[in-house]
């Protein structure tokens, strides 16, 4: 901020004086205010983190266990969501829903 207003400050006084010598100084102040502003941007540029909501399904006859990233509104722990194809008595129950990081940590 405080180079803005000593380039403001150099331009004014070539306004009023014609000499360029001001002119100069306040397009090197307003180039490197321009620098630290941008500088300064892509210092506290934030971006948060991308999830993916996964779920667990897990047979309670045989134990049987899969995880699926097709999470829908509604589910919950312990939702019956069908049979087990691997037993084919047992009941399939959501038993874990969880989020996992997508990209770098």
């Amino acid at each position: 901020m405080a180079l803005v207003v000593l380039g403001s400050f150099f331009l004014l006084m070539y306004l009023g004086t014609n000499k360029d010598e001001y002119l100069n100084a306040s397009m090197l102040v307003f180039l490197f205010s321009g620098m630290a502003g941008f500088n300064a941007f892509k210092l506290f540029k934030v971006n948060p983190p991308k999830y993916k909501t996964m779920k667990v399904i897990e047979c309670i006859g045989c134990g049987y266990k899969i995880t699926s990233d097709k999470v829908e509104r509604g589910d919950y722990i312990n939702k019956e969501v069908g049979n087990c194809p691997k037993c084919e008595e047992g009941k399939l129950l959501i038993t874990g829903i969880y989020r996992e990081r997508i990209g770098k940590k």
